[in-house]
């Protein structure tokens, strides 16, 4: 059998669908429409990455996985159509995103996700920390600028810190305590008030914290524990403007966003973040903010690894 020519098996192929199908598919490819002017880039002109940010977008928007899948579905039928090349919105990548919204059915959130850390940098860079909230503020950098746990920062030891040019590399027990080990790193920022290479080398400074091996502790030079901790970083975040909505979980999200906004490669991120799996940090840590400076604050304040 003779093949047609593109634009005819399109349209033969749009025939064969219902009027609501292909409505649905119009829509869908809109929105990525929208979005491509929106971020001033040209649909024909756009990366596989650009497509990837905007379904990181359009996960928090969905009300199930199969809706996102939908959604690509639509933009490759209505991108064939219009004789375009659809080979971006089928990576590898593009398919572990929507595999993982597919498996964890997210829900629309009450609450934006998480907030805006860039915002949040630059607030901190321009407000006065009282003494007793100096090492909250430490704690609460490493959280945004690693991205880390609670658990991760609470974690490490002055033993286990080791300085590499201008950065600190650290050993950190991986989750679950089974013994096992993985090397994150602490990396410099420009603005020396939010740097938490600058902070952390006082506290190794500090000859108690070498004599103990133990980088947080309290008055009376006793090891913090994880609800003393928690409730540090929660007061020290009230203090700066965020909350109580926001948890110090939250830091994890709103840094791993900032990197992934700041043009930091997914890989590098995981490895920062210490995330096994990317399906993870994509759809529950990366999230994106209407905010058209974001990308020119984090430029100012916050640290770009490039390793």
């Amino acid at each position: 059998m003779e093949s047609l020519p593109v634009g005819d098996a399109g349209t033969l192929a749009r025939a064969a669908l219902s009027k609501s199908t292909w409505q649905k598919y119009d829509n869908a490819f809109k929105q990525w429409v929208t979005y491509c002017i929106t971020n001033h880039i040209t649909v024909p002109t756009a990366t596989a990455q650009d497509f990837e940010k905007f379904l990181i977008q359009k996960v928090q928007e969905v009300k199930t996985g199969v809706a996102l899948r939908e959604m690509r579905a639509g933009i490759i039928a209505s991108g064939k159509l219009r004789q375009l090349d659809t080979t971006i919105y089928e990576t590898n990548k593009v398919n572990q995103l929507i595999q993982g919204a597919m498996r964890t059915r997210p829900q629309l959130p009450t609450l934006p996700v998480t907030f805006d850390a860039a915002d949040a940098l630059r607030r901190i860079a321009q407000k006065s920390t009282p003494v007793e909230m100096e090492t909250a503020k430490t704690m609460f950098l490493l959280m945004i600028l690693g991205p880390w746990r609670l658990a991760d920062v609470l974690a490490m030891r002055p033993s286990a810190i080791i300085p590499r040019g201008e950065a600190y590399y650290c050993a950190l027990q991986t989750k679950g305590g089974r013994g096992e080990y993985e090397w994150r790193v602490v990396e410099p920022c420009d603005n020396k008030s939010i740097c938490p290479v600058i902070r952390l080398r006082y506290l190794l400074s500090q000859p108690v914290i070498r004599e103990k091996d133990c980088l947080w502790l309290d008055n009376k030079h006793n090891p913090l524990n994880n609800a003393q901790a928690r409730d540090m970083v929660q007061r020290f975040m009230i203090h700066v403007g965020i909350g109580p909505e926001w948890s110090p979980h939250h830091c994890r999200a709103a840094g791993a966003s900032m990197m992934v906004l700041a043009g930091v490669p997914y890989l590098i991120v995981a490895r920062h973040g210490g995330w096994k799996s990317m399906e993870n940090m994509l759809h529950f840590y990366v999230k994106t903010f209407a905010n058209d400076d974001v990308s020119r604050t984090v430029e100012k304040y916050a640290s770009r690894p490039q390793h």
